[in-house]
C-alpha cells in the first residue's frame, strides 16, 4: 500500500513539474528592440543636442499658430522657420545651424510672446523636463523602466535589444543596469555585412534564424552599422536588421524607433530593415506599423506618459493584431 502511495505521489509531482515546464514553453515571449536617441533618451551625445534642445524642437514641431500676419492658416513653428524665416533648399551647414538655433529656443520665444498657446507650451515643457533626474548623465525615459516592471509583474518572458548607430551604447547600457540594480545587459554585439558579431566569440551569427533565436534568448546592446546604411543611401535593406518570424505564434517582436518612416520621396529608404527569417525578404513597413511590430515613437508621449511603452506592447499582444500578422504570412513580394 505504501509503495503504491509513493508511486502515486511521485506521479503527481512529476505531472506538476511537467505541466510547469510545458506552460513555461508555451508562454508568449516578447523580443523588444529599442533605438536610443529620441526613443529612450532625449539628448544626443553624438550631435551635442541636450534634452532641452530636443524637447524644444519637438514642441516646435507640435504647436501650430499664425506666427505672422502673412500666414493665412496656422502652421507649426518648425514649418514657419523652414518655409518663411530661413526658406531655402540649400544644404548649407550654416543655414541648418540657424534653423536649429530657432527651434532649440522655441520655449524662450514663446515666453516672450503673447500667443494663446503660451501657457500650454510652457506647462508641457516644464512637465517634460520634470520627468528627468538632472543628476543622471544619461536621462532615460521613465516609461522604459515602467515597462520592465510591468512585464516582470505579469511574468511575461521578454528580451530587450538596445540598437544604435551612435557611439553612446556603453553609457546607455550602464545607465540601464544602474537603474534596475542588476546586470540586465551583460553582452554587446555589432552588425557587419548583416552578420551579428558577438563579444568573445570568433565566428559571427550569419543566418537570420540564428540571429532571431539569439535575440529571443538574450538582452543585448547592439552597435548597428551606420556606414553601411549611409553608403547605400539610407536604403532599408541596409538599415537596422529586424528579423521577424510571423509564423511563431508565441513570440511577438517589436522595434521602437522615432525615425521609422512611411512614404517619402524614396519609399525604399528606411532606418529599420524588417526581414522575414523564412524567406529573407523585406516586409512592408506600413503593414508592420499596422500590426504594431514597428512603432514610430513619439518622443514627447514617451517622456510624458509613463505607460507609453507598455501600452504599445499590450496593443501588439491583442488578438486583432495577431490575426493581422497571420495575414502577412501569405506570399509577400519583395519590398521595393
Amino acid at each position: 500500500m505504501h509503495a503504491k502511495l509513493r508511486i502515486f505521489v511521485g506521479l503527481l509531482i512529476f505531472g506538476f513539474f511537467a505541466t510547469q515546464v510545458y506552460a513555461e514553453g508555451c508562454k508568449e515571449r516578447l523580443i523588444l528592440h529599442f533605438d536610443v536617441n529620441e526613443t529612450l533618451i532625449a539628448s544626443d551625445q553624438a550631435t551635442g543636442k541636450s534634452a532641452q534642445d530636443n524637447i524644444n524642437r519637438a514642441l516646435a514641431n507640435k504647436y501650430r499658430e499664425k506666427w505672422s500676419e502673412n500666414l493665412a492658416e496656422p502652421i507649426t513653428y518648425k514649418d514657419y522657420v523652414y518655409q518663411y524665416l530661413f526658406s531655402s533648399n540649400s544644404h548649407d551647414p550654416k543655414l541648418k545651424a540657424k534653423r536649429l538655433e530657432k527651434l532649440f529656443h522655441f520655449v524662450d520665444f514663446i515666453k516672450a510672446s503673447e500667443y494663446p498657446i503660451k501657457k500650454q507650451v510652457i506647462a508641457e515643457y516644464q512637465y517634460s523636463m520634470s520627468k528627468f533626474d538632472a543628476q543622471d548623465p544619461i536621462q532615460i525615459f521613465p516609461s522604459f523602466f515602467v515597462m520592465i516592471d510591468e512585464l516582470k509583474k505579469a511574468n511575461i518572458p521578454f528580451t530587450i535589444q538596445i540598437r544604435t548607430f551612435g557611439h553612446d551604447l556603453n553609457a546607455v547600457l550602464q545607465a540601464i543596469n544602474k537603474k534596475v540594480n542588476c546586470l540586465f545587459f551583460t553582452q554587446q554585439a555589432r552588425f557587419e555585412n548583416k552578420e551579428l558579431f558577438l563579444e568573445n566569440r570568433a565566428e559571427p551569427i550569419a543566418s537570420l534564424a540564428g540571429i532571431y533565436e539569439f535575440f529571443k534568448m538574450n538582452n543585448t546592446g547592439v552597435q548597428d552599422n551606420w556606414k553601411e546604411w549611409d553608403d547605400h543611401h539610407s536604403l532599408a535593406a541596409y538599415g537596422k536588421l529586424f528579423p521577424l518570424d510571423l509564423d511563431d505564434p508565441r513570440t511577438t517582436s517589436m522595434f521602437f524607433d522615432d525615425n521609422i518612416r512611411v512614404g517619402g520621396s524614396n519609399p525604399e529608404s528606411n532606418i529599420v530593415a524588417p526581414v522575414d527569417i523564412r524567406t529573407g525578404q523585406l516586409l512592408p513597413v506600413a503593414a508592420l506599423i499596422d500590426t504594431h511590430n514597428l512603432v514610430v515613437v513619439d518622443m514627447l508621449q514617451a517622456i510624458q506618459d509613463d505607460r507609453y511603452f507598455i501600452n504599445q506592447i499590450n496593443a501588439a499582444r491583442a488578438p486583432t493584431f495577431k490575426q493581422k500578422r497571420l495575414e502577412l504570412l501569405r506570399p509577400i513580394e519583395q519590398f521595393h
